[in-house]
């Protein structure tokens, strides 16, 4: 059986040029945003008490815009603190017991359970903690602001859209006259 030949890519190799074109257009758009990103609560049901930023005001990515009071949530954390080092002090005792027929292994299921279990609810607290905090995803520039100082906030409500990178598009649009006669333009081997 005779080999067949592999195919072959051709490339063709072309120098850029700079050219002028004869025809201009006229044409009408928007300016908009390349990306925006919505910047909201990821706590909810506490008040706003501090708004830093305003509509044009540029951020880095982390900076703070927004705090949402955290008195509430820092007494939660602070007796689910409590209850997490009563739990643990428990399962230690329990765990020490294990194998004297002190305790049955229901009883120190138990206590291992109840530990595990203020720990994720202490774990939970320090993060709706670390969320009361609003901060900015990007670097940008804050194109729309709808947080009130003093306005209880909602989980996902939004506060601030971020213009990100402060990036604009402009979105030309040109009649169907003014498409033929551009590609017109481009195909024409003289130009």
């Amino acid at each position: 059986a005779a080999k067949k030949p592999k195919p072959a890519l051709t490339v063709t190799v072309t120098a850029p040029r700079r050219t002028v074109w004869p025809v201009s257009f006229s044409a009408q758009g928007s300016i908009s945003p390349w990306q925006e990103t919505s910047v909201g609560a990821q706590v909810g049901g506490y008040p706003l008490i501090e708004v830093r930023v305003n509509v044009g005001d540029h951020v880095l990515k982390g900076d703070v815009l927004a705090r949402i009071d955290s008195a509430l949530l820092q007494a939660d954390r602070a007796r689910l603190e409590a209850s997490y080092a009563e739990a643990e002090a428990n399962r230690l005792r329990a765990v020490r017991l294990q194998g004297s027929g002190a305790m049955s292994e229901m009883e120190i299921l138990q206590y291992v359970t109840k530990a595990r279990m203020a720990a994720a609810e202490l774990a939970s607290k320090r993060l709706q903690l670390r969320y009361t905090v609003v901060v900015a995803p990007d670097d940008g520039t804050i194109g729309a602001r709808t947080a009130t100082l003093g306005a209880v906030v909602s989980v996902g409500q939004e506060l601030f859209r971020l213009i990100r990178q402060n990036r604009l598009e402009w979105r030309g649009e040109l009649t169907p006259a003014q498409l033929a006669s551009l590609f017109a333009q481009v195909l024409d081997p003289r130009v």
